[in-house]
């Protein structure tokens, strides 16, 4: 088996990195749409704010590490 060059394997990391922002993108999205409906008790909104702000950390730290990535390349 070839051994990837250093670029590959950015490439690679950076390819990994856009798709877990892409899921995330869309969890927050349908999480966010949740959010607003009418009968959402306190728990349940407290609950789904914490995920939506996780990903948001989690969103920003990937960005980071695709522009690192791509810096790299």
């Amino acid at each position: 088996m070839k051994k990837l060059s250093k670029k590959q394997t950015l490439s690679y990391l950076a390819l990994q990195e856009v798709a877990r922002l892409q899921e995330l993108l869309k969890l927050t999205q349908n999480a966010e749409v949740v959010t607003s409906c009418d009968n959402y008790t306190p728990e349940a909104y407290t609950q789904n704010s914490k995920f939506i702000d996780d990903a948001q950390k989690e969103i920003y730290s990937l960005l980071e590490g695709i522009k690192r990535d791509v810096e790299c390349i």
